[in-house]
């Protein structure tokens, strides 16, 4: 039986950096105190978000930028807590609906945290 040699990554000595656009995002977003304080968004703030955006920001990137916040494990803990939604300036707008925080709650779960 012909055994494949097992692909082994190494881990790079240096530490690896975003690329620029990705950079520029990242400042944009953590402009907002709500996302400062990693806060329940309010539904639609992704829209939000793109119109507001800064001419140097593309549209791709801030929803690369969003949605890689809105996976942060501190993210989904949030909302899994329930409770309110919050504006990009950190007032409340909304609550999280249960079917929002039932799926939060399972992905924390599927993570292996405790919600």
């Amino acid at each position: 039986m012909n055994k494949r040699p097992i692909l082994r990554l190494k881990k790079p000595d240096h530490k690896v950096t975003p690329p620029a656009n990705l950079r520029a995002g990242f400042s944009y977003l953590n402009k907002f105190p709500a996302i400062k304080k990693v806060l329940p968004l309010q539904v639609g703030v992704r829209d939000i978000l793109l119109k507001n955006r800064p001419k140097n920001v593309s549209g791709r990137t801030v929803r690369r930028t969003l949605a890689g916040h809105c996976n942060r494990i501190e993210y989904v803990k949030a909302v899994a807590a329930g409770g309110d939604r919050y504006d990009l300036q950190g007032q409340p707008v909304g609550t999280v609906s249960p079917e929002h925080q039932a799926g939060a709650i399972e992905d924390a779960a599927k993570r292996g945290e405790s919600a």
